[in-house]
Protein backbone atom coordinates (compact mmCIF):
# COMPACT_ATOMS: atom_id res chain seq x y z
CA UNK A 1 0.00 0.00 0.00
CA UNK A 2 2.78 2.44 0.86
CA UNK A 3 4.22 1.85 -2.42
CA UNK A 4 1.15 2.60 -4.55
CA UNK A 5 1.50 6.51 -3.71
CA UNK A 6 4.99 7.06 -5.12
CA UNK A 7 4.21 4.90 -8.25
CA UNK A 8 1.22 7.00 -9.19
CA UNK A 9 2.70 10.53 -8.24
CA UNK A 10 5.91 9.28 -10.60
CA UNK A 11 2.91 8.82 -13.16
CA UNK A 12 1.34 11.75 -13.18
CA UNK A 13 4.33 14.13 -12.66
CA UNK A 14 4.88 16.24 -15.74
CA UNK A 15 6.93 18.62 -14.22
CA UNK A 16 8.42 19.34 -10.76
CA UNK A 17 6.70 22.92 -10.69
CA UNK A 18 3.30 20.95 -9.92
CA UNK A 19 4.55 18.16 -7.60
CA UNK A 20 3.46 19.64 -4.17
CA UNK A 21 -0.38 20.02 -5.54
CA UNK A 22 -0.16 16.67 -7.22
CA UNK A 23 1.79 15.02 -3.99
CA UNK A 24 -1.40 16.83 -1.50
CA UNK A 25 -4.46 15.80 -3.98
CA UNK A 26 -3.17 12.13 -3.58
CA UNK A 27 -2.62 12.61 -0.10
CA UNK A 28 -6.26 13.82 0.68
CA UNK A 29 -8.06 11.05 -1.77
CA UNK A 30 -6.00 8.35 0.59
CA UNK A 31 -7.37 10.26 3.86
CA UNK A 32 -10.70 10.32 2.83
CA UNK A 33 -10.56 6.49 1.56
CA UNK A 34 -8.96 5.08 4.61
CA UNK A 35 -11.52 7.55 6.32
CA UNK A 36 -14.67 6.03 4.48
CA UNK A 37 -13.52 2.22 4.60
CA UNK A 38 -12.86 2.61 8.52
CA UNK A 39 -16.28 3.89 8.92
CA UNK A 40 -18.01 1.57 6.23
CA UNK A 41 -16.55 -1.35 7.71
CA UNK A 42 -16.90 -0.58 11.21
CA UNK A 43 -20.42 0.44 11.17
CA UNK A 44 -22.11 -1.28 7.92
CA UNK A 45 -19.96 -3.81 6.50
CA UNK A 46 -18.77 -5.94 9.11
CA UNK A 47 -22.22 -5.81 11.20
CA UNK A 48 -24.55 -6.86 8.31
CA UNK A 49 -22.28 -9.13 6.02
CA UNK A 50 -19.83 -10.55 8.20
CA UNK A 51 -16.25 -11.08 8.13
CA UNK A 52 -15.81 -14.57 6.38
CA UNK A 53 -18.85 -12.76 3.70
CA UNK A 54 -16.57 -9.86 2.65
CA UNK A 55 -13.43 -11.89 3.00
CA UNK A 56 -15.06 -13.82 0.05
CA UNK A 57 -16.10 -10.98 -2.06
CA UNK A 58 -12.62 -9.29 -1.78
CA UNK A 59 -10.70 -12.56 -3.11
CA UNK A 60 -13.51 -12.86 -5.63
CA UNK A 61 -13.01 -8.69 -6.78
CA UNK A 62 -9.26 -9.12 -6.51
CA UNK A 63 -9.52 -12.40 -8.94
CA UNK A 64 -12.16 -10.55 -11.34
CA UNK A 65 -9.41 -7.69 -11.45
CA UNK A 66 -6.62 -10.35 -12.12
CA UNK A 67 -6.90 -10.06 -16.26
CA UNK A 68 -7.32 -5.97 -16.28
CA UNK A 69 -4.11 -5.46 -14.22
CA UNK A 70 -2.32 -8.20 -16.55
CA UNK A 71 -3.05 -6.24 -19.76
CA UNK A 72 -2.30 -2.58 -18.17
CA UNK A 73 0.95 -4.06 -16.90
CA UNK A 74 1.73 -5.81 -20.08
CA UNK A 75 0.64 -2.56 -22.54
CA UNK A 76 2.97 -0.20 -20.03
CA UNK A 77 5.77 -3.05 -20.56
CA UNK A 78 5.30 -3.07 -24.27
CA UNK A 79 4.52 0.41 -25.09
CA UNK A 80 7.50 1.83 -22.69
CA UNK A 81 10.12 -0.89 -22.43
CA UNK A 82 10.42 -1.58 -19.07
CA UNK A 83 8.58 1.31 -17.80
CA UNK A 84 7.64 -0.08 -14.48
CA UNK A 85 10.64 -1.37 -13.11
CA UNK A 86 12.09 2.23 -14.03
CA UNK A 87 9.67 3.54 -11.96
CA UNK A 88 9.59 0.81 -9.35
CA UNK A 89 13.69 0.89 -8.79
CA UNK A 90 14.00 4.97 -9.05
CA UNK A 91 12.14 5.21 -6.05
CA UNK A 92 13.89 2.88 -3.89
Amino acid sequence: MGLMSPIILKLKLQSLENACKISGKLNAIATIGGITGTFLGGFFLIPNIGCVQILYILCLALLLLIPLAAKKIKASLTNNGLYLTNVISSIE
